[in-house]
């Protein structure tokens, strides 16, 4: 095993048990190694734990919407397998996500927030309707589906909300704005205010 996952596994093991927040000089202790080795790599505990959330990330950053909508799944169904992909992957990942939401809530929703944000725009620029849409109004909508999503998953960790995966991916789903499904919604809703004008 390579010194930065040993120092990620310490840490982690460390905060799975813990009341306060591990330090880097817990972490050397626990290891057996010099707190200078620790530094030489990570800077804060905020960098160790988004090492060990990295896998996490990238899972969830990968976007599967398209290829399931060409395989002729309804945008619904496809949206409802995408919510319960992102928490599945949280939940191979228990261990570090609950370290990370319980010391590190605020980088972690942007972490996830930014995996999300990352998989929502390559359904835009896979989907034909999106991609003749305005690209400034695009960006606003994937901000406030990324974080949406990812202060429900956060929620989700801590216990906050139901702890059911399969009730909160449908929830999460539910809560989709339906123009995700049917861009041309948008430019309906568009037309009609410009009419009442």
């Amino acid at each position: 095993m390579d010194a930065r996952r040993q120092i990620v596994e310490t840490y982690t093991r460390l905060a799975a048990n813990a009341t306060a927040q591990p330090t880097l000089h817990d972490v050397a202790e626990a290891a057996g190694v010099t707190l200078e080795s620790i530094r030489a790599e990570f800077q804060s505990p905020d960098e160790v734990v988004l090492l060990g959330l990295e896998e996490m990330l990238w899972m969830i950053r990968g976007s599967n919407m398209p290829r399931r909508l060409d395989e002729g799944i309804r945008p619904t169904s496809a949206a409802r397998a995408i919510c319960d992909d992102i928490l599945g992957q949280v939940d191979s990942n228990r261990t570090i996500a609950l370290v990370a939401v319980r010391f590190h809530r605020l980088i972690t929703m942007d972490a996830i927030g930014s995996a999300i944000h990352h998989r929502c725009a390559a359904y835009f620029a896979a989907a034909p309707d999106f991609r003749k849409m305005d690209q400034a109004f695009l960006g606003t909508a994937n901000v406030y589906v990324a974080q949406g999503l990812a202060g429900v998953v956060v929620s989700w960790v801590a216990g906050e909300i139901s702890p059911d995966q399969s009730e909160v991916a449908a929830h999460m789903a539910e809560l989709l704005p339906s123009w995700l499904s049917d861009p041309r919604t948008i430019a309906d809703a568009r037309r009609s205010g410009e009419e009442g004008s």
